[in-house]
């Protein structure tokens, strides 16, 4: 009896009703601890390479993956306070001194 059900095809309704589902934070946060922490396969790595070798992406994805390896993203179009601007003088300040002493 195993494997009966192989040929079996979706019904159209259901293949719909599986692609829209939306995961509770409860649930998905599930799925990631039971992925957590386990390695994957280089047999599947080296698959997934290859599916993405000699595809096209589009300049609007291109500018997308560039934007996101440039620079520091650490505080990003965030603005220092006078006083956390002043901390970081001081800090500098002693750390000049100390090397001219």
């Amino acid at each position: 009896m195993i494997g009966k059900n192989l040929n079996k095809k979706h019904a159209p309704e259901a293949i719909a009703k599986m692609k829209n589902r939306e995961f509770s934070p409860e649930h998905r946060e599930k799925l990631r601890q039971a992925k957590l922490g386990k390695k994957q396969l280089p047999e599947y790595i080296e698959k997934r390479r290859q599916s993405n070798l000699g595809k096209q992406r589009t300049p609007e994805a291109r500018e997308k993956y560039r934007q996101a390896k440039l620079g520091n993203k650490h505080r990003l179009g965030k603005e220092k306070s006078p006083e956390e601007r002043e901390k970081i003088r001081q800090a500098h300040l002693r750390r000049a001194r100390m090397q001219t002493e």
